[in-house]
């Protein structure tokens, strides 16, 4: 039983999330973008319902009935998995009554099905919360005591709360409705989670190789928070941290990747924020990342000449 779920579960996600075309929408998804992309839901054959197609008709043999289903499978294969195989009630069986069968590659793997879901049918999906319930209890963050010793697992420690929190993001950005939903249930556990995760010690940072890419993922939702109206205070109750990030880029002679993308997160974030809330209202935050900013600038301007670095940095001044 171990290995079919877990060996099932990576089937599934090799024919469900192409990796390039999810690395695509990923691109598209920037510090300065925060929309989720395109549905992937494909057109209707000449607006005719999908699922109609899947109605047994009278007088119709079995035959006929399984090249229905090979058609809705050529037409549309995740609404075929989520209408006729079930794939959601599976999904929940599994975390609740077999979690012991599942690896933590079988969750990363049940993850990125769930994000294709997301992006296919997000209101479908905002409804199924036993699902979400486990993972805002399991994997909403990283507990560095639960990190293991095996070197080819640590390696992958953090990826289910990355792609967690990438899920979260797409279903927040779907629909002011879905918004609400999630954030009625979760906005305090998401928050706490994104404190933390932007808080992580350089500890964490040795342990889990994949932390980056967490902290990225809890700035994206963040923004992608505010975008719909949420936790646009929480980020200056949170200026001593951010302004911790600030100071240090500030000081390091030579930035990294990472270190250019953080700070065009924080950027973008404050921008978002400032476009939420009246200005008389931030004045002294203002003042504060006006200046940061305009140092960082002038230290490190040689790697900000690109144009789209520069435009953001200008709005924020503005």
């Amino acid at each position: 039983m171990l290995f079919r779920s877990n060996a099932a579960l990576n089937c599934l996600s090799g024919l469900l999330y192409p990796e390039r075309e999810e690395m695509c929408l990923d691109t598209i998804l920037t510090w300065s973008n925060t929309e989720t992309g395109p549905c992937i839901v494909p057109e209707k054959d000449d607006d005719v319902d999908l699922l109609d197609k899947l109605q047994p008709k009278p007088n119709k043999n079995q035959e006929q009935n399984n090249d229905k289903d090979i058609q809705i499978v050529r037409e549309d294969l995740i609404r075929f998995f989520l209408h006729r195989g079930c794939l959601l009630d599976r999904f929940e069986y599994l975390l609740y009554s077999k979690t012991e069968y599942l690896t933590i590659f079988g969750l990363i793997n049940m993850l990125k099905i769930l994000i294709r879901i997301g992006r296919h049918s997000p209101d479908h999906l905002v409804k199924e919360q036993r699902i979400l319930d486990y993972f805002v209890e399991h994997h909403l963050q990283l507990n560095l005591n639960t990190v293991s010793e095996s070197k080819r697992t640590q390696k992958m420690e953090g990826v289910p709360s990355q792609l967690f929190l990438k899920l979260l993001r797409i279903l927040i950005s779907s629909s002011k409705a879905n918004a609400a939903t999630v954030m009625q249930k979760y906005e305090a556990p998401i928050f706490s989670s994104i404190e933390v995760n932007l808080s992580c010690s350089d500890t964490l940072l040795q342990v889990v190789p994949q932390i980056e890419v967490l902290i990225q993922q809890s700035m994206l939702l963040w923004m992608a928070s505010v975008s719909s109206g949420y936790g646009v205070e929480r980020f200056f109750a949170f200026t001593p941290v951010t302004l911790k990030f600030f100071n240090l880029y500030l000081a390091k002679p030579l930035l990294n990747t990472f270190d250019l993308n953080h700070f065009a997160l924080n950027v973008a974030l404050l921008l978002k924020c400032l476009q939420a809330l009246p200005i008389s209202a931030l004045e002294p935050q203002i003042r504060q990342y006006s200046r940061l900013i305009d140092e960082f600038v002038v230290r490190h301007y040689s790697v900000l000449e690109a144009k789209h670095l520069e435009d953001q940095i200008d709005l924020v001044r503005v």
